[in-house]
């Protein structure tokens, strides 16, 4: 991690000292993560926060700089940047949304969800749950939800849990909404 820190500080300078920062935006993104033993799993694919989240740095002129907490999906980058360079974006064409007002204001929001899916399974990740199912057919065969909030590491899975039968619900609704677009 610090050689690659110290990589991106090289090229940032070396773009001020050309004088290109005002006028060159910056998109550093990443593979998405690796279970090293965590839930039993070796290796990246699984719907598991840890496997499904990557790094993406976006640096802007004339944009603050920050940590914002709205939700981005890769499918965003496109869009965004054709809106910060001013070229039309492609007409129902795109799955993703632009996040430029989050890169004015961190704390900003342009989704309410991100959608992952692997090997027959579709999780939604909102910004307090993740919850995931898996289908045969129209059939739920699976489920697991964790709150983010209290439950980082993603160890109790809340799918029985009353008090969350509500957001449960939704979460699903969210999910089978998603991947029937996707279907279209």
């Amino acid at each position: 991690m610090s050689y690659i820190d110290a990589q991106i500080g090289l090229i940032l300078d070396e773009l001020d000292r050309l004088g290109l920062s005002e006028n060159t935006i910056v998109v550093i993104l990443g593979d998405h993560g690796w279970h090293l033993g965590e839930h039993g799993f070796w290796g990246k694919h699984n719907l598991m926060n840890h496997a499904t989240r990557a790094p993406l740095i976006v640096r802007v002129p004339h944009c603050r700089g920050g940590k914002a907490k709205g939700i981005v999906e890769f499918v965003d980058i496109y869009p965004t940047l054709c809106e910060l360079c001013g070229v039309p974006m492609p007409k129902d064409q795109l799955q993703g949304k632009s996040f430029v007002p989050i890169l004015q204001d961190s704390g900003k929001k342009t989704k309410q969800y991100a959608f992952i899916q692997w090997k027959g399974g579709y999780n939604i990740v909102s910004e307090r749950y993740s919850s995931a199912i898996w289908l045969k057919g129209d059939s739920v065969v699976g489920r697991m939800v964790f709150d983010r909030q209290s439950d980082v590491a993603e160890n109790e899975n809340k799918v029985g849990s009353v008090s969350l039968s509500e957001e449960i619900k939704e979460l699903e609704t969210q999910i089978r909404i998603k991947k029937l677009q996707l279907e279209k």
